[in-house]
């Protein structure tokens, strides 16, 4: 698998994905039973796909272009192709929606058992005020201080850092759930395009 690594993309034009294969079915995992149109791709393929969107302007069109070195396959496989593509990256772009909302429903949990756990431990370390004489007391009161801001770095990590690279994956599947796909046969003598996967 090979194509045009070209970085300097248009977005008035198409960004074209390219996948050269022996036969259609080497488009799908052979561990999947399941029928063509929901079946998934194969892990290499549907890395390839990604990477290649993500490297290209957000806002650029997409076409994936399936070039296929048997003939007898051209016959309704871009139908069968595009139905199984789009199902496939609509089923990707669903989980992740999933996960990003798991992520921001388990931020705010963290967060208000965080700011809990801080409230006591600042209002504990202020009845240990009393004890400014005692050298145990003030130890336990910076301790428990410490610990009450350690108890929020888990939930600002979820909050400010964990979710967005979910959402950005989401938004990718969404462009390939939607982006054209195009099935042509290659041609061999001459072609130097993606080679197969």
């Amino acid at each position: 698998m090979d194509s045009n690594r070209d970085h300097h993309f248009s977005p008035e034009k198409p960004q074209v994905i390219s996948l050269v294969l022996q036969s259609l079915p080497q488009l799908f995992s052979s561990m999947d039973p399941s029928p063509f149109v929901k079946k998934d791709l194969d892990h290499s393929v549907e890395e390839w796909i990604v990477s290649r969107a993500t490297d290209v302007a957000r806002h650029a069109r997409l076409t994936l272009m399936i070039y296929l070195q048997d003939p007898t396959e051209m016959r309704q496989s871009e139908t069968m192709a595009t139905e199984a593509i789009h199902s496939f990256f609509a089923y990707k772009s669903q989980l992740s929606r999933r996960q990003l909302t798991h992520t921001l429903r388990l931020g705010r949990t963290s967060l208000a058992i965080g700011l809990s756990f801080l409230g006591l431990t600042l209002a504990v370390s202020k009845v240990l005020d009393a004890f400014e004489a005692n050298r145990f007391a003030g130890l336990i009161r910076e301790g428990l201080i410490i610990g009450g801001w350690v108890a929020m770095w888990r939930p600002l990590e979820i909050l400010l850092y964990d979710w967005w690279p979910i959402r950005n994956r989401r938004l990718i599947f969404d462009r390939l759930s939607r982006m054209d796909v195009a099935v042509a046969e290659i041609d061999t003598a001459g072609a130097k395009g993606p080679r197969a996967v």
